[in-house]
């Protein structure tokens, strides 16, 4: 597992976020991302489109129940590919920053973490079967 302190921040951190949620795929995968411990009526739960973000709001229940916003937070994903969607894949980051979800799926794809110190570290998802 690789992690490093970001010399060039490329996201915006915004200081009264939890974490904001970044689709940089670059074969036009939509992802789905659902917060898995916040309640589950609430929590957050957002499609993103190839080139965008959401963010939540620390100071939100619905983002970060504790209200404090470097608890780890943690995430199933799936990822809409083209021509295949995936398995919801789990994902753990601390709030405060960042998760940037990077690549394609001929090309590989993974997932960057950037903690609320800049830290980033980068998570692997293993291998999809296509059918």
């Amino acid at each position: 597992m690789n992690t490093t302190k970001l010399s060039e921040q490329k996201y915006l951190f915004h200081s009264g976020q939890t974490y904001c949620v970044y689709n940089d795929m670059t074969d036009g995968t939509k992802i789905h991302v659902v917060q898995i411990n916040a309640d589950r009526f609430s929590a957050f739960k957002k499609w993103i489109s190839p080139g965008n973000r959401e963010c939540c709001p620390f100071t939100n229940h619905d983002c970060c129940f504790s209200q404090v916003k470097w608890e780890l937070t943690n995430f199933r994903v799936k990822f809409e590919f083209p021509l295949y969607t995936s398995e919801y894949k789990l994902i753990n980051c601390r709030g405060g920053g960042a998760l940037v979800l990077k690549g394609s799926l001929a090309g590989g794809y993974w997932g960057e973490c950037t903690d609320d110190e800049g830290v980033t570290r980068q998570l692997a998802f293993g291998e999809d079967r296509v059918y």
